[in-house]
């Protein structure tokens, strides 16, 4: 009770008594306006009382209220021998608390060996049942069973025997009988045969206990085995036999799990969950029928039991169907002698103990105090009430936190060691291996204060919501517009094709009437000098000029070579009609401008001769077929293609193009050198080059500012002017990042004059030595990491990452313009080598090699293609600088032919498509806006053909659209092209600090969304500068420490990609999801008065906040946090390696504990060994941030061994309980366990009925714990008016990725049994932009004054809080 305002007057005497009935010693000193309180007890003494005089402030009485401990002893005992013992409740201090309100006695080793004297007990089953038997035998005889030393592992034996008698094992085996494999329905006579003559073979004792163990699959083999046990109890034994069969596991691997450990195929069949449930039924029943007639007082067997699986429970709704099955059969059947223990019941109150699918020994000796309650006499059971569990491996949390199996010593050197002696080693084992006692004291447990609490009925809805129709995360989404915008891009194309192929025709016929009839020289008008920026008029001219020159038979014109001619014009004449004038890109490249014409003669024509190679190369359609395969890759990488292998190789083009350039510049040089000065000559070629990829940047910003993404300016500025790729931080982070190759080009002209004086004085042999170094030059790759035995040491980069030395390693060698120049000198040593070669090789020889040589390149690179055991080792890297060199050289050198000879056959084919060289280009440079463009995400499937022909059509139009008006401009005006570089940065530059659209825009969510006058949820104004590659912001935390708010938010990107890897020495299809992920902090000003006016005006009260990468995470080695363990999954069936690749921490939560700190879950960093298959999991860990909070000061974050190792462990609820650290491991059942120095502590746990019963009713729903929990007075709280803690906990629907989130409130002081569920709470929801259902995920909860601040993340899209005043919450929780 308290006094405030004035009491001194206005308490009467009465009330002034009644305060001291209750302890209350101060009260008669109460002046005016004073404050007093007191905590007491009626008509005891006071617990706290304080007296404060006016003006020195708040008089505060503080007390512990103890625990309240209820007596076990005082419930009665339950009746275990009923057709079905109870079996549901919780786990508090590992004591099993039945619902039924009754306990079962407890059996000590001297009064189980009383009452089961000449006994013999028998378990039928697989893994778990080995374990249940194994601690009924050392529960018996401490260390009489384990695992490995008496050949009880799974799968090396069939029939285990073990006799007890007066405490000495008098007997012990375990045999595989021969042809008695457990895998199979029915066993052959030969293993009957063998299993009759094992039962037969200890002898009868009246003082022995025989416990035997055999292992069955299936209900058909337990049948016979009871034929079996029911002849061999024939004699002494009879009458004295109880049998327990516990038989269902393998059902479900067969028949829902389609295990590949299931030797039944028809099992496996693709039916109906209700005929597999009834061929299980089918088969059970025959069994249960026979129990039911042979188990009785006067049968062969007594006190039968028949057991549903102990930890199945709580995975799969399919699994329970099974238990279900077992329940019914047993309904009809079951009595005082064939019980139903209910194993799965069991399992449910005390989920914790489950180890991979198995029991704990805790778990399997509850099932053995259960069975000894229905087989022996209470008046044998041990006097104590409490059970105590002695032994390092007793729970599951023992072996899960102990990876290298300290615990269990032995059994890790017998199993897990070097020199393996069984065929596995698991952590079940482990913990059965080494004994756990059972000791039965007396004990109490803490009993939970229920006042205020809520039992109402808790009904949940799951209507799954998928994106609604126009929720896009692209440009635009409209799958219907495939076709109708590939029309549209695509036929004017082809119009312009058509234009053009047309357009030499009128040429020709123009041409063909003012021609006079005289003979002259072709060869005088070829002499003619065209200059190098030539308009078009001026061609127009030499070419109408050269074309009046009429020749009578066909004639080859090879181009003359004269050191101060640029360009000259070739003029093929042959039997035929005029082709083609081509001013293209190749011949730009060569010095020289093509003309081919055809002159029907009125004379009898000549014979067809074949035409010379000269120095025009058919590269079209090689060019443009690379240019294709490049986008393919790019697309198969992004998964949106179907799975070919071929695909995955596109990316090896890249530096053949490097190659081409550099052979045909080489080329040019060899008939023409060039007197132009480096600059010079740069800025010439860059005109072929840079005004299309100019045109590109732009739009690429506006669609990269419409998708939210924000560039950084350096990087922009860096690629106008072709530097992206020299900055190992700027290539994955620019506009059209695979445009990064025009760095090289840049890098290649201005080094081209320099190479051409070294390679001028290079003979033949000097080339041929070089060129050979050049190919060895990338087996470096190879060699070294092979060395250093560090063969994938690429993997460990992933897109866009910069932080560690080796993405900067990895990101150079990909893309550094330095890393490539070896590339294109071997282009330009090609040319040179072919021009010494020619006029010094000839005859049939000559000619079968050149022809031989194209033929042979495809060959050999389809061969590497699409047959995977012939990829390059370690392709992935040593490609990308060039591992297939040589194949793609000899594709150049078999389209070039040598000058002098006839062009090969395939060659002189493939130059009837070079009219496609000029598109390939523009092909690779407009993919990334082709595909921002492209009305649809995801999986194209079919519809890759029409992206292909879309982005042909883009193709086609930029370049007589943009690209050749371009060049006809920078070509006229040479001084004025000098400043668009400038102006083009200082345009992107200046647009870039435009904001990139905010999540909103895809989300399709409000900024804020009012609920009513007292409830408004918002979108949090944080930002992040630093991102650029398209990240967002979830998940938000806020808390307010020393005048300010704490943000703790994570920054989430996925990326998917698609490549070919290898697994276990095989080439495998790889699918790589990436999850980016990065907690980043921030802090503004805290100011109350908008605080609390936050749920009426719905305004954030701090404006918007930048947030910083938390830099200074160190994992315990003292590294940063990345290089996390990946988890991969692979699937044989279709080959094909799923890795799921996590780059950082996750969900952050603010606290206080000694300090500010963070808790986070993540995937555990990397080890010097790597990692552990079965430990690359989500674990839970805490760093404290110092002070201010700094992202970068160095801080560690440290596990927290409170769950599994080897299971997620994610969502733990923090709280502070008497300044320690308390987390809420799972809501349902309600366990909290404390943080100190020495790790974690299990302290209580507690069940609410309303959740439990939901949890029952919906095994498929997971309760999992949201944000941290916040203490409550109970002042402003109607439905709860005493301290509380307030939590939040989401019900999670695993299938379709749904969840529901709820306040919870639960007590102030231990157990912490949770009080009151709210109604549900309304939060938004978005659709994830990688599809499926909409939702929302509960990240923090804050309560400021009156104040509740709900932060959570709609669909990882965007950062929100749900705000309301403290009692608007309270009306949720009304009961």
């Amino acid at each position: 009770m308290g006094v405030r305002d004035e009491g001194s007057i206005k308490l009467s005497a009465g009330a002034k008594a009644a305060i001291k009935s209750c302890g209350g010693t101060m009260i008669d000193s109460l002046g005016f306006r004073d404050a007093y309180a007191l905590i007491g007890r009626k008509n005891g003494t006071a617990l706290a009382e304080a007296w404060q005089k006016r003006s020195s402030g708040f008089a505060v009485a503080v007390t512990r209220r103890p625990a309240i401990k209820a007596d076990t002893s005082a419930v009665p005992i339950c009746d275990a021998k009923v057709a079905a013992p109870p079996m549901r409740g919780t786990f508090p201090q590992n004591q099993l608390q039945l619902d039924a309100g009754c306990r079962y006695a407890l059996w000590e080793t001297p009064g189980a060996l009383g009452c089961l004297q000449g006994r013999w007990v028998v378990h039928i089953g697989t893994s778990n049942t080995i374990l249940w038997w194994i601690q009924f035998a050392n529960f018996l005889h401490p260390g009489a069973i384990r695992p490995i030393r008496d050949d009880v592992s799974l799968g090396q034996f069939r029939l285990a025997d073990l006799v007890i008698d007066q405490g000495v094992i008098t007997y012990q085996k375990a045999e595989m009988p021969e042809d008695c494999l457990p895998k199979v329905k029915h066993d052959s006579e030969v293993c009957k045969a063998a299993k009759a003559a094992l039962l037969s073979a200890p002898s009868y004792s009246p003082t022995a206990v025989r416990l035997t163990l055999i292992i069955e699959h299936y209900w058909p083999n337990t049948g016979s085995d009871l034929d079996l046990l029911q002849a061999a109890s024939s004699g002494a034994w009879g009458g004295k036999m109880a049998v327990n069969a516990h038989v269902v596991t393998h059902y479900v691997y067969c028949m829902v799990m389609k295990d590949r450990s299931c030797t039944m195929a028809a099992y496996k069949q693709d039916v109906t969950q209700e005929e597999n449930l009834g061929i299980f039924r089918a088969e059970m029943e025959p069994v249960a029928d026979k129990l039911q007639a042979h188990c009785g007082p006067e049968a062969a067997f007594k006190d039968c039991t028949v057991a549903t699986a102990t930890v199945l429970a709580w995975q799969d709704p399919r699994y329970n169907d099974f238990q279900d099955v077992i329940r019914d059969v047993m309904a009809s059947r079951g009595s005082r002698d064939l019980r139903l223990l209910d194993l799965a019941l069991m399992g449910q109150s005390m989920p914790g103990e489950a180890i991979r699918g198995h029991g704990s020994p805790v778990n399997f000796l509850w099932a053995v105090q259960i069975l000894l309650n229905g087989m022996c006499p209470l008046d044998l059971a041990a006097s104590g009430n409490f059970a105590k569990f002695e032994g390092p491996t007793c729970h599951a949390t023992d072996v899960a936190n102990d990876p290298n199996f300290d615990n269990c010593p032995e059994y890790r050197d017998q199993a897990c060691g070097p020199d393996k002696t069984h065929h596995w080693c698991m952590d079940w084992e482990c913990a059965a291996d080494v004994p756990c006692k059972m000791v039965a004291t007396g004990g109490s447990i803490v009993q939970a204060n229920l006042t205020g609490a809520c039992f109402r009925n808790l009904s949940v809805s799951f209507e799954e919501q998928t994106a609604s129709s126009d929720a896009c995360f692209r440009v635009w989404c409209l799958e219907a517009a495939e076709v109708p915008i590939t029309l549209v891009a695509l036929l004017p194309a082809l119009f312009l094709l058509a234009w053009m192929w047309q357009w030499p025709q009128r040429l020709r016929r123009c041409c063909k009437a003012k021609q006079e009839p005289k003979e002259e020289p072709v060869e005088e008008v070829l002499e003619q000098p065209v200059e190098e920026e030539a308009s078009d008029s001026k061609f127009a001219s030499v070419t109408e000029a050269t074309l009046n020159k009429s020749a009578t038979a066909p004639v080859d014109v090879s181009p003359r070579s004269k050191p101060d001619m640029d360009r000259a014009v070739t003029v093929h004449l042959g039997g035929g009609v005029m082709d083609e004038v081509v001013p293209d890109e190749q011949a730009a490249d060569a010095g020289e401008i093509h003309a081919v014409m055809a002159e029907p003669s009125a004379a009898k024509p000549a014979p067809k001769t074949p035409p010379k190679a000269g120095d025009k190369f058919p590269l079209g359609l090689a060019r443009f077929i690379a240019a294709v395969h490049v986008v393919l890759f790019h697309l198969y990488a992004e998964g949106v293609t179907p799975d070919v292998y071929l695909f995955g190789w596109g990316f090896t083009w890249v530096p053949w193009f490097f190659m081409l350039s550099g052979f045909v510049l080489g080329n040019g040089h060899e008939c023409r050198p060039n007197k132009d000065g480096i600059l010079q000559y740069t800025e010439r070629r860059l005109v072929t080059v840079y005004p299309l990829y100019a045109s590109t940047l732009l739009p690429a910003l506006v669609i990269a500012k419409g998708l939210g993404v924000q560039k950084k300016a350096v990087v922009l500025a860096a690629q106008t002017w072709l530097l992206q790729a020299w900055n190992p931080e700027w290539p994955e982070h620019a506009l059209g990042a695979h445009c990064w190759f025009l760095s090289a080009m840049l890098m290649h002209f201005l080094l081209f004059k320099p190479l051409t004086w070294c390679f001028d004085r290079l003979a033949l042999r000097g080339a041929v030595l070089t060129v050979c170094a050049v190919f060895a030059l990338p087996w470096l790759a190879v060699i070294i990491p092979e060395a250093l035995q560090a063969r994938l040491w690429y993997a460990d980069h992933h897109w866009g990452e910069t932080d560690s030395t080796i993405d900067l390693v990895v990101i150079f060698v990909k893309f550094n313009p330095i890393c490539y120049v070896h590339i294109f000198a071997l282009g330009m040593l090609m040319a040179k080598i072919r021009k010494l070669v020619d006029g010094n090789v000839g005859g049939l020889w000559c000619r079968v090699v050149l022809e031989s040589l194209l033929p042979a390149s495809i060959v050999g690179l389809l061969l590497v293609f699409m047959v995977k055991d012939l990829r390059p080792w370690g392709y992935q890297i040593t490609t990308q600088v060039g591992l297939l060199l040589p194949l793609q050289a000899t594709v150049i050198l078999g389209l070039a032919g040598l000058p002098s000879l006839p062009l090969p056959y395939l060659a002189q084919k493939a130059s009837h498509l070079d009219f496609l060289e000029p598109y390939a280009f523009s092909y690779y440079l407009f993919q990334g806006l082709a595909y921002s463009l492209w009305p649809r995400g995801g999986y194209l499937g079919g519809s890759t053909v029409l992206f292909l022909l879309f982005l042909f059509g883009i193709s086609v139009i930029s370049v007589h659209m943009i690209q050749k008006p371009a060049q006809s401009l920078w070509t006229k005006y040479p001084n004025s092209r000098r400043g668009v570089p400038v102006l083009l940065t200082l345009l992107l530059v200046g647009l870039n600090y435009i904001p990139a659209a905010g999540p909103g825009a895809f989300t399709g969510l409000e900024a804020e969304v009012r609920h009513d006058a007292e409830m408004v949820d918002v979108r949090l104004p944080l930002t992040d500068p630093a991102d650029d590659l398209g990240g967002v912001l979830i998940n938000p935390s806020l808390f307010i420490h020393e005048g300010e708010v704490k943000i703790a938010v994570r920054r989430h990107h996925l990326e998917s990609w698609e490549h070919i890897g290898e697994h276990n020495g095989s080439v495998v299809h790889v699918i790589e999801q990436i999850w980016h992920s990065r907690i980043l902090l921030g802090s503004v000003s805290f100011d109350a008065g908008r605080w609390a006016e936050w749920p009426k005006t719905g305004v954030a009260p701090f404006a918007a906040s930048e947030v910083s990468a938390w830099t200074g995470l160190r994992s315990p080695s003292g590294q940063a946090w990345r290089q996390l363990c990946v988890r991969e999954t692979f699937l044989p069936e279709n080959n094909t390696l799923l890795r799921k690749v996590t780059t950082g921490p996750e969900d952050p939560k603010l606290l206080y504990s000694d300090g500010l700190a963070v808790l986070f879950n993540s995937i555990p960093p990397r080890g010097r060994d790597g990692c552990a298959p079965a430990e690359t999991v989500s674990q839970m860990y805490l760093a404290h941030l110092g002070a201010g909070a700094s992202p970068a000061v160095e801080t560690t974050g440290q596990r927290l061994g409170c769950g599994f190792r080897d299971q997620d462990e994610k969502n733990w609820i923090p709280f502070a309980y008497q300044g320690k650290l308390h987390l809420i491991y799972t809501p349902g059942p309600h366990k909290v366990v404390a943080v100190d120095s020495e790790g974690c502590r299990d302290l209580y746990e507690t069940a609410f009925e309303p959740l439990k019963r939901l949890q029952e009713r919906h095994p498929e729903l997971k309760a999992r714990g949201s944000g941290q929990a916040v203490l409550v007075n109970g002042t402003h709280t109607p439905n709860l008016p005493y301290p509380h803690y307030l939590a939040l906990l989401h019900l999670a629907k695993p299938s379709t990725g749904e969840y529901k989130h709820f306040a919870y409130r639960f007590s102030a002081e231990p157990p912490f049994a949770m009080l009151q569920i709210s109604s549900e709470l309304p939060l938004q929801t978005a659709a994830p932009a990688r599809g499926g259902a909409v939702f929302a995920f509960g990240s923090g909860l804050l309560l400021q004054d009156e104040t509740v601040v709900i932060s959570y993340g709609a669909g990882d899209l965007e950062p929100r809080a749900l705000v309301m005043n403290l009692q608007r919450l309270d009306d949720m929780f009304g009961c």
